[in-house]
């Protein structure tokens, strides 16, 4: 996290610097020789100069949303479809915040970083929470729906760490609970493809979902 904190510091101070008129860059080419260059600084981004990543995952989370939704609105009473919801929302959260920091081009004001990771990071995480849900649920059900709560309760412990980052290491904090929750959707659709063995319909749904 000191490591991270350094970055954000940085970003900040960069975003200071474009809060001027114009601001010099200094460029040190292969050969160590230096130029120095002066640009505007805008006060907003034109639509036109946002890349193509930007856009891929601008629309990865808004369909993500529409089929959560389409989902739900065909089975609002069912378990299953719930969680789906669920994904499309995570998925949207994870994937509108990174289209802003990822594709920023220099800095943006570190409070500002600090809470688009702490989005793309919930919705990460809350995402891999529901996937493993809805294969609990679908296409047969594993367990009792009141077993939800425990994975609720999973998904708030996991957020109360990463808001006190009483763990030193993002790496453990961020990318074990995706790792942990990753084999355990896959063992999941392994389970659910055994149980759905004779009923055609299941596996056919169950291919489409788990793919």
């Amino acid at each position: 996290f000191s490591t991270l904190e350094k970055f954000r510091k940085r970003q900040q101070i960069l975003a200071d610097l474009m809060k001027g008129n114009h601001l010099s860059l200094t460029l040190v080419d292969a050969n160590q020789q230096q130029q120095t260059i002066t640009v505007p600084a805008q006060s907003h981004r034109p639509l036109s100069s946002l890349p193509f990543s930007f856009w891929v995952q601008i629309l990865t989370g808004i369909g993500g949303f529409i089929i959560g939704s389409w989902v739900l609105a065909l089975r609002p009473r069912d378990a299953a479809a719930r969680c789906f919801m669920l994904t499309g929302i995570g998925l949207m959260t994870a994937a509108f915040s990174a289209a802003i920091y990822s594709t920023r081009e220099l800095a943006l004001p570190n409070e500002l970083i600090q809470w688009l990771m702490w989005l793309n990071h919930s919705g990460s995480i809350g995402f891999g929470f529901a996937l493993m849900a809805l294969f609990l649920f679908f296409p047969q059900q594993l367990i009792s729906t009141r077993w939800i709560i425990c994975i609720v309760a999973g998904y708030l412990c996991w957020l109360l760490v990463e808001l006190t980052e009483v763990i030193s290491s993002p790496h453990v904090i961020m990318y074990l609970p995706i790792l942990i929750l990753s084999g355990l959707i896959l063992i999941l659709i392994a389970v659910q493809w055994r149980k759905s063995r004779g009923k055609p319909q299941a596996l056919a749904a169950l291919r489409w979902v788990g793919l």
